[in-house]
């Protein structure tokens, strides 16, 4: 049997919705580098939950994918006896998608909700390996001593540096929902950054890394990174957080 089914408008109901076990289905499309990437993952990872979750694969261009409101591929819903109760946009890493499926195995409760791993979970899962492949030190939940009693929090999820001294910061978030998420998090990521006056700082979440500059009392996006990007090679990140420190070093000792 196929460690990876796939079902059609025909078939949906029978492999996904009647399932006596949780299904982890993926939503996913002809041409796209994410999905095919995806697949690959899910078909190495199946043979583990062998009588805990089934794997299913579906075209987003079915009929099935529009009454599910799937807008993008990848995604990634979980059903529950018929119920959906997770769901994932976009390609995950191996180690994100590890957690996923464990989440997946025993989904219950909310229904419809975006998966959010904890962010302990994440940082380890996803960002300390990042860091590590990078060679850079980190130091996690670094309080801020000066940060005013005031503010609801004054601590760094991830404060990063290296032998030559700080290099940026990381806000880890469990989820992004909206952009209205993504803006509160690059306003509570910037105050950090300036508190600590790092040329950067980055935000991250299980959708991916935002990468800012920081120059006084303004924040410019300077580049986003998928996981998908990661996967193919960590080094444009690191190396465009070394440049952003050095450009900031450089136009300090300009002055």
């Amino acid at each position: 049997m196929p460690t990876l089914i796939f079902a059609d408008d025909t078939t949906f109901r029978q492999r996904v919705l009647a399932s006596p076990l949780p299904v982890l289905a993926c939503f996913t499309a002809e041409g796209c580098t994410a999905s095919q990437a995806l697949r690959l993952l899910l078909q190495g990872l199946a043979p583990r939950y062998i009588g805990q979750l089934t794997f299913v694969e579906t075209d987003a261009g079915a009929s099935v994918a529009e009454q599910f409101g799937v807008a993008a591929t990848p995604s990634l819903l979980v059903f529950r006896h018929g119920d959906e109760v997770l769901r994932s946009v976009g390609f995950l890493p191996a180690p994100l998608l590890e957690l996923l499926c464990a989440d997946a195995a025993q989904a219950s409760g909310e229904y419809s909700r975006q998966w959010a791993p904890l962010e302990e979970r994440f940082e380890q899962a996803a960002l300390l390996p990042l860091l590590d492949g990078l060679g850079l030190r980190y130091q996690r939940q670094h309080q801020i001593i000066n940060w005013p009693k005031s503010a609801r929090s004054g601590r760094i999820d991830l404060l990063v540096h290296d032998e030559g001294g700080l290099v940026t910061l990381i806000e880890s978030k469990r989820g992004l929902r909206s952009e209205t998420d993504l803006r509160a998090a690059v306003r509570q990521a910037h105050s950090y950054a300036r508190a600590m006056q790092t040329a950067s700082f980055v935000v991250a979440a299980p959708a991916g890394l935002w990468v800012y500059a920081s120059h006084g009392e303004r924040a410019l996006l300077e580049q986003a990174f998928s996981w998908l990007d990661l996967e193919q090679g960590v080094a444009p990140f690191g190396e465009l957080l070394m440049w952003l420190r050095a450009r900031s070093l450089h136009a300090v000792q300009g002055t």
